[in-house]
């Protein structure tokens, strides 16, 4: 299993059922939003797609993969993993990449809004050297750094306007 993480910049709202066959269970090739765990920021559950000027991407990881990634991550920032971060959380409130622990690995349509797209697009861009350095420290983990670089991408887009979903 995996998650699918798609970011779409320039967010239009679209009326649509969000399937194309109901009984069926086919689903439309929109992008579905149905929670935000970081707020709205003006966006509202429904389909969405890039509008005028806008552009999506999106990239995948195994629900697996995803959590060993934001332990590494966090092991790389802070010297303790996802659950060492959890336990202290009042005293990594506010730092980089910490919102991430309010979006669950296993959602569908958990959104994040472009204004925390913006914030979570320059926590990436100002520790991507000291990830570089440190995700490709063994074969085992030089992935990561590749999901990195997906996150970044990710944000970028989204902070124009759009948002990053989680299916």
């Amino acid at each position: 299993m995996s998650l699918n993480i798609r970011a779409v910049s320039k967010a239009m709202f679209v009326n649509c059922s969000g399937y194309v066959d109901e009984e069926a269970g086919e689903c439309c090739d929109h992008n579905l939003i149905n929670s935000f765990p970081l707020g709205q920021e003006g966006l509202k559950t429904g389909c969405y797609v890039p509008g005028n000027g806008g552009r999506s991407f999106s990239f995948e990881i195994g629900y697996s993969d995803y959590a060993q990634w934001f332990d590494e991550l966090y092991r790389m920032l802070y010297g303790v993993d996802t659950d060492g971060v959890c336990r202290k959380f009042r005293r990594y409130r506010g730092k980089p990449f910490i919102e991430f622990v309010d979006v669950p690995s296993a959602s569908d349509g958990q959104t994040i809004g472009s204004k925390m797209s913006t914030k979570l697009h320059g926590d990436f861009v100002a520790f991507a050297r000291k990830a570089r350095k440190h995700f490709p420290q063994t074969e085992e983990i030089a992935w990561m750094w590749d999901v990195y670089r997906d996150f970044r991408k990710a944000f970028k887009i989204a902070s124009d306007g759009g948002f990053v979903c989680y299916w």
